[in-house]
């Protein structure tokens, strides 16, 4: 069987144009996985995950604003 060896690598961030370490065990996971080598340092993976994809936990939990609960929605019938 033919098994990969993997050691730590410098990577450019993409945004902020810092190094970062790619380490032996991220690699591996990244090919076990078949995903690229990261564009981005983790500082900069983290921003661009809050503005793409925001806390949960901040969103408000109003069900009044589910279509399950728009009386117009469903003809004023539960």
């Amino acid at each position: 069987m033919n098994k990969m060896t993997f050691s730590d690598v410098i990577l450019t961030c993409f945004d902020c144009k810092g190094t970062f370490v790619f380490s032996a065990g991220e690699q591996a996971f990244f090919a076990s996985k078949a995903l690229s080598p990261p564009k981005r340092c983790p500082t900069c993976r983290r921003q661009r995950k809050q503005t793409i994809v925001p806390d949960v936990n901040s969103w408000p939990h109003n069900n009044t604003l589910s279509p399950i609960n728009d009386t117009s929605v469903n003809g004023g019938s539960k």
